[in-house]
């Protein structure tokens, strides 16, 4: 978990700076979080979620939020989820993500709906929600297969092989 921090503070300094995609920012840190509790397992997910999460929102505008416990609860269901129901593979993932992407998706519309006095929904729709979707899926695979590079070399590694 300790390599997949550092991965996780450095995508989040990278994702906090000057990187968009579709005119959105992508949630680089958010889809890291995805991998390693699909290929390191929940528990791994979980803690790790924490941490993105947490530096998520201290390097962030906004201050201390749900950020740690939204990444922490996407980790751990990757992670759960992948004992339940799919096998691990890329597919499997990518359907992971698409659910995650969704939820994210609601999550940005609940923010702008409670926090603003009125907006235009088609706005938002077009302007943010479909940019951050869909600039958050085409970092997806990138991550997993960096994601899997790396579960790779500490499997390799580990004291138990």
């Amino acid at each position: 978990c300790i390599i997949f921090s550092v991965l996780i503070i450095i995508s989040t300094l990278f994702q906090i700076s000057f990187f968009k995609v579709f005119g959105a920012t992508p949630a680089i840190v958010l889809a890291i979080i995805c991998a390693i509790g699909f290929l390191c397992g929940e528990r791994c997910g979980a803690i790790c979620g924490v941490v993105g999460g947490f530096f998520i929102d201290m390097l962030g505008s906004v201050g201390i939020g749900f950020s740690p416990v939204i990444y922490m609860l996407a980790g751990y269901l990757c992670g759960y989820f992948l004992k339940v129901f799919l096998k691990r593979n890329f597919l499997s993932f990518i359907i992971y993500s698409l659910c995650v992407g969704g939820v994210q998706f609601c999550i940005t519309l609940a923010r702008f709906a409670f926090g603003a006095k009125s907006f235009n929904i088609i706005d938002i729709f077009i302007k943010t929600l479909m940019p951050e979707f869909f600039a958050f899926m085409l970092c997806v695979p990138i991550v997993y297969f960096t994601c899997l590079g790396i579960a790779g070399i500490i499997k390799k590694f580990s004291p138990e092989n």
